[in-house]
């Protein structure tokens, strides 16, 4: 070998090398509490369901009927749930059954204002 050749093989072992780095680094966690805006302090809620109409087979004749105590008990514990009532809070919830007004007597309404026009009206569109 020439000498070159050996100063050439000597310069590729110099040149080469290797590094390792390693990191040790901490974990970091951030927490954000945000306080709600609005507190509620209280919910009084009232529900009035319609009697039931009853048609006398015989005469004809429509009498409305309470709602059976057991229906409107059914139907405050589904509404409280859903409210979310709380009586430790001062929450409170009035279910009660009456007739409503099907017409009112000396009001007249427009032919196009009529429950038949609009129905017509939707189902077109």
């Amino acid at each position: 070998m020439s000498s070159n050749e050996n100063q050439e093989e000597q310069e590729k072992f110099e040149t080469k090398s290797s590094t390792d780095l390693k990191n040790y680094e901490v974990s970091k966690t951030y927490e954000t509490v945000k306080n709600p805006s609005n507190l509620i302090t209280r919910i009084d809620a009232a529900l009035l369901i319609r009697d039931r109409k009853v048609i006398n087979p015989d005469t004809g004749e429509e009498t409305f009927e309470p709602v059976p105590a057991e229906v409107i008990t059914q139907v405050e514990n589904l509404v409280k749930s859903a409210l979310g009532i709380k009586p430790e809070r001062g929450d409170t919830l009035t279910v009660t059954s009456q007739p409503f007004v099907e017409e009112f007597k000396g009001f007249v309404t427009k032919w196009y204002e009529g429950a038949w026009f609009r129905s017509m009206v939707e189902k077109t569109l």
